[in-house]
């Protein structure tokens, strides 16, 4: 999965909410964040996707550094909206210049990943975060959430959160199969596991055996 690491960010949307658990009400909160990122970004997504959109420059000068691709192949292109879920996600917003002001989101979900490429290298991308508050054991995040809407300049760090035991409900999207932003991947991590705890059987050696007639 993408991450990101204390990111200049924009928090531009926030929405609570009740679901249903079981007979119980819960509570939800939805987060839209907006951040600019660099074009090698699409590659976190999907191996070969920024080739797909970003060409090499026509500048002899630049021509030597293979990895930078700024010049935009479909300036007309609309933004696209990659239809994934990144689920047992960690997100924190950092607001402040102490730790202390953070608001971390565990066991999150991001969804609804839209992108807008642009020329240059840049690519802007909003996508949302959704969370179910702890008003117990956080009480004050609902507060320091209204803050940082308000101000909307924050910094975000998005990480991946590995599952210490089946209790704890949280899907570990680092290893297996059917976990990486690439499909393709997925299917290749996939056979190479299955080849690797399946070995092949031995080939049997057909002894050579003399065959007696019955008349003989």
């Amino acid at each position: 999965m993408w991450k990101l690491a204390r990111k200049d960010a924009q928090l531009l949307h926030m929405n609570t909410r009740t679901e249903k658990a079981g007979d119980e009400d819960r509570l939800a909160c939805d987060l839209k964040i907006g951040i600019t990122v660099p074009n090698t970004f699409l590659d976190e997504l999907c191996l070969g996707l920024r080739a797909a959109f970003y060409n090499r420059p026509a500048d002899k000068d630049l021509l030597d550094q293979e990895d930078h691709r700024p010049v935009l192949s479909f300036p007309q292109l609309a933004p696209i909206e990659w239809d994934r879920d990144w689920t047992g996600v960690r997100v924190t917003l950092h607001y402040g210049v102490r730790d202390d002001g953070d608001v971390v989101l565990d066991v999150a979900t991001i969804n609804k990943l839209a992108l807008t490429l642009k020329d240059g290298g840049s690519v802007e991308a909003r996508f949302r975060v959704q969370w179910h508050p702890d008003v117990d054991e956080h009480p004050e995040y609902m507060g320091k959430l209204a803050a940082m809407l308000e101000n909307r300049q924050i910094s975000i760090t998005v990480e991946q959160i590995e599952r210490e035991s089946a209790d704890e409900g949280v899907i570990d999207g680092t290893t297996g199969p059917k976990t990486s932003s690439n499909p393709a991947m997925d299917d290749a991590e996939a056979q190479a596991g299955d080849a690797t705890l399946t070995p092949p059987e031995p080939t049997k050696r057909r002894r050579a055996r003399a065959t007696i007639g019955a008349d003989a």
